[in-house]
């Protein structure tokens, strides 16, 4: 067995990693939107937000599809900071009440979430971390 993954290894360096590393692929506006999601990522990494992130349970970079018990709908987010989300790409802050409820949870777990406005029970149904989106990114390299 080797020493560290890729997974082990401090996601914070292995994001810059990418970021800096030219990466070739075939498709140009493939990398691009891993780049440009990459750089989003990178820019919302406080020590707050890095400390939210775990290799099965919802962090900061975590995208995850949820659904809402009483209605059904199923609804696609990215977890980041405020500084780093764009409302247009389905990303939520980790520092609102809907982030800060899913943080730490994993899938099949039901959250229940208390919003200024409602009270609503969701279960995760898909999770992919960052150390996953990490990996992935880093095996197209």
């Amino acid at each position: 067995m080797s020493t560290a993954t890729s997974s082990t290894r401090d996601p914070l360096r292995r994001l810059q990693d990418l970021v800096d590393a030219p990466r070739r692929h075939s498709g140009a506006r493939e990398g691009f939107e891993d780049m440009e999601l990459l750089a989003m990522i990178l820019n919302g990494a406080s020590p707050a937000a890095m400390a939210t992130v775990g290799a099965d349970t919802v962090g900061y970079g975590s995208h995850l599809v949820v659904e809402d018990l009483e209605t059904g709908e199923e609804s696609v987010h990215r977890l980041m900071s405020s500084e780093a989300m764009d409302l247009a790409r389905g990303h939520i802050s980790f520092e609102a009440p809907l982030g800060s409820a899913l943080l730490g949870h994993r899938v099949s777990d039901v959250v229940e979430v208390t919003t200024p406005t409602s009270r609503r029970a969701l279960r995760i149904r898909e999770l992919r971390t960052l150390p996953d989106l990490l990996d992935e990114l880093a095996a197209e390299s």
